[in-house]
C-alpha cells in the first residue's frame, strides 16, 4: 500500500515540477518569438502565461504515465500498486486530457505562437532579400495598410540607396521573412540561415499533434478512441518495466519504447510519413477503418504493441509468482 501511495505522490510532485519549470521556459520562448529589438521584454503577461500553462499541462499528460512506469522499476509493488497505476492512467487520459485540450483551445495554443500585433521597430538596420531596411518610425502589423518612411539600401554591386515609404502588409519582407519570430534580427541570431523553415526551438513543438488530438475529441466516438490508442500503448509500457532482472536494462527499455512511440505518434501527422500513409490508403484492410479513425495504420500499430506489452507483463507476473512459490 505504501508503494502504491508513493506512486500517487510521485505523480503529483512530477506534475508540479514539470508544469512550473515548463511554463516558465515556454513563456520565455514565446517572449523571444514576440520580441523586437528596442522593445522592453515583458516578464509577465497573463495571456502568454495562460497559453504556456495550458500547453505544458497538455504535454505533461502525454509523458507522465511512462514516467510512472520508470519510477516503478525501483519501487516495485504488488496488485494494489498496479490498480493505482491504472487509476492514474484513466484519470490522465479520460478526464484530465480532454479538459486540457479544451483549455488549450480557449487559450489559443493551436494558433500562431507569434503575436499578430508585433512591431518592426525604428532605428535598426535589418537585412533581407539583398536589401537593408532602416525605418524612421515603428511599423505595426496590427495596422494593415499603414506606412512609414524607410531608407532602403540595395546590397548589389550597383545597388542604390532609396528613401521611400513601406506599407504594413503580410508580404512585407521584414514581416514575412522573420517567421516564426517577430524580428528578423532575432531569426538571424538563432537560425543558421534566414531561409531555414524551422529553428531548433520551433522543431520541438507538439502543436500539430495536439491539434489533431483536439480534432479527434471534437469528432468523438471511434475517432477519439483511436487517438486514445496512443495513451494505451504508453500506459502499457508498464508491462515491460520488470521484464528483466536488471533494473538498468528495464529502465533503458522503458525510456527507449516510450520515446519511440511519442516520436512516431507525434511525427506521423507531418510530412515525414507521407509515403507510409499513401501505402496505407491503398491497402484494402487498413483503409476499411478510415471511416472510423483519422489514422487507422497508427491506431493498429499502437494497439498491436499494447497487446504485446500486456502479454509480456502478464507472463512476467506469472513467472514471478511461480518462482516465489518454489
Amino acid at each position: 500500500m505504501n508503494k502504491a501511495l508513493k506512486l500517487v505522490v510521485m505523480y503529483i510532485l512530477f506534475a508540479l515540477v514539470f508544469v512550473v519549470l515548463g511554463t516558465a521556459f515556454y513563456f520565455l520562448f514565446l517572449n523571444v518569438l514576440n520580441f523586437s529589438a528596442g522593445q522592453k521584454m515583458l516578464f509577465f503577461n497573463k495571456t502568454l502565461v495562460f497559453k504556456s500553462f495550458m500547453y505544458i499541462c497538455t504535454c505533461l499528460l502525454v509523458i507522465i504515465c511512462p514516467c510512472l512506469a520508470y519510477f516503478r522499476i525501483r519501487h516495485r509493488g504488488g496488485i494494489i500498486q498496479l490498480l493505482f497505476y491504472i487509476g492514474l492512467c484513466v484519470l490522465t487520459w479520460l478526464l484530465l486530457l480532454p479538459l486540457c485540450l479544451k483549455g488549450a483551445q480557449s487559450a489559443g495554443v493551436f494558433e500562431a505562437s507569434k503575436s499578430s500585433d508585433h512591431v518592426v521597430t525604428a532605428g535598426y538596420f535589418r537585412e533581407t532579400e539583398n536589401k537593408v531596411y532602416y525605418l524612421t518610425k515603428d511599423l505595426k502589423a496590427s495596422e494593415p495598410g499603414s506606412s512609414v518612411n524607410a531608407v532602403i539600401i540595395d546590397t548589389d554591386d550597383k545597388g542604390e540607396i532609396k528613401f521611400e515609404q513601406v506599407k504594413s502588409t503580410p508580404d512585407f519582407p521584414l514581416f514575412k521573412n522573420a517567421e516564426p519570430y517577430s524580428d528578423i534580427l532575432l531569426k538571424q541570431s538563432f537560425s543558421n540561415s534566414e531561409d531555414s523553415k524551422t529553428s531548433a526551438l520551433s522543431a520541438l513543438s507538439f502543436k500539430d499533434f495536439l491539434m489533431h488530438a483536439g480534432e479527434a475529441k471534437a469528432k468523438g466516438g471511434t475517432f477519439w478512441l483511436g487517438f486514445l490508442s496512443f495513451g494505451l500503448v504508453l500506459c502499457c509500457v508498464y508491462g515491460i518495466s520488470h521484464m528483466f532482472d536488471w533494473k538498468l536494462v528495464n529502465a533503458s527499455f522503458v525510456i527507449l519504447f516510450s520515446g519511440f512511440f511519442i516520436v512516431i505518434n507525434t511525427l506521423y501527422y507531418g510530412s515525414a510519413f507521407e509515403k507510409i500513409k499513401a501505402w496505407a490508403a491503398g491497402n484494402g484492410f487498413i483503409s476499411s477503418f478510415s471511416d472510423k479513425f483519422d489514422a487507422p495504420l497508427l491506431v493498429l500499430f499502437n494497439l498491436f504493441f499494447s497487446v504485446v506489452f500486456l502479454v509480456i507483463g502478464i507472463i512476467r507476473c506469472f513467472k514471478k509468482s511461480s518462482a516465489d512459490e518454489d
